[in-house]
Formats: structure tokens, sequence, C-alpha cells
């Protein structure tokens, strides 16, 4: 799953976010606060929200409200908007997605990553200062580099690692 920000906007209560979607998110969650718009630009899949499931194609915009179980699978782009922005400490994962790759969660580099993305000395995350400095470099890169090959391995592995700290 690879994952773009739009961001940051004026509008502080609104966050913008494209995700292509592979296989679909690792887990079911639950966000305290924030709401959740999902416009399916392409491809197709289905979500399941406080366990009933929903088939989804282009075109198809789904909300989530605040306090609902969800999850989604399948190959498609989506654009999600949320209200208010994510903050930490607002979602919850309440447990794995079968419909995704259990393969991956077995595996040894899976279970580190995870352990890293965990890691916090003295209070603060590595990680997460990790992410914030290449925020920062990405958005000085002039748009031609953006666009890259050799980037973009090197930004879906950022999108990843972002995607694993907002679930923690």
């Amino acid at each position: 799953m690879s994952c773009y920000d739009y961001g940051p906007l004026q509008n502080e209560e609104l966050e913008i976010l494209y995700v292509h979607v592979r296989q679909g998110h690792d887990t079911f969650t639950i966000s305290e606060k924030v709401t959740r718009l999902f416009y399916v630009a392409s491809g197709r899949g289905h979500f399941i929200i406080a366990g009933q499931r929903y088939h989804v194609c282009e075109g198809v915009v789904v909300e989530v409200p605040p306090k609902t179980e969800y999850s989604y699978s399948g190959n498609m782009e989506l654009v999600i908007f949320s209200t208010p922005r994510w903050f930490r400490g607002n979602d919850r994962s309440t447990g794995r997605n079968p419909d995704v790759n259990e393969e991956l969660a077995s595996r040894p580099s899976f279970r580190l990553a995870m352990w890293v993305t965990n890691l916090e000395i003295m209070g603060r995350s590595p990680v997460r200062a990790f992410v914030s400095f290449n925020r920062l470099l990405w958005k000085a890169l002039p748009t031609g580099v953006r666009g890259l090959r050799p980037l973009n391995s090197y930004v879906e592995f950022l999108a990843r690692l972002t995607s694993r700290l907002k679930k923690t």
C-alpha cells in the first residue's frame, strides 16, 4: 500500500490522503473522533463496516463515522478525506483483517519492522524523527525529481512506515 498526504492544508480540520491499496488494510480500526470519507478513484474491493460487507468500485463514496469498526480490502486507489485530521491516540486496532495476506505478519522482517516502529528512546520515537526529516526533504525536491523511478520504492517504504506509525 502506498500513501500520499496532500498537505499541510490551511483548513486544520481536514486531511486528504491518496492511498493505492494493493491488498487492503491489515487491521480493523476504530476511530475515536475522526470521520473518514473514502472515494474509490479506481479499482474494486470491499469495506467491512460495523460487521457489514460492502462491495465497492470506481466512483463509490464510503463514509465511516467515529466509533465504528472498519477495514477494507481489494486493489483500488482511494482518496480519503478525514475530519478532523488524524491525531495520535485516535485510532485503535481491534484485530487483523483476514482478507489481507497473513504470510506478511509471520515474516521476521515484518516483526522487526513493527518492533523498530514502536521503539522509543526517552519518550521519543527515532522513527518518527526519521519520517519527519524525510517529509522535509521530499518537499524540498524539485517536482521533476520526485517522479524518478529509483525514488518510487523508497517512497513506498516511507508510506508503509508512516502507515504503521499512525496505527500505534
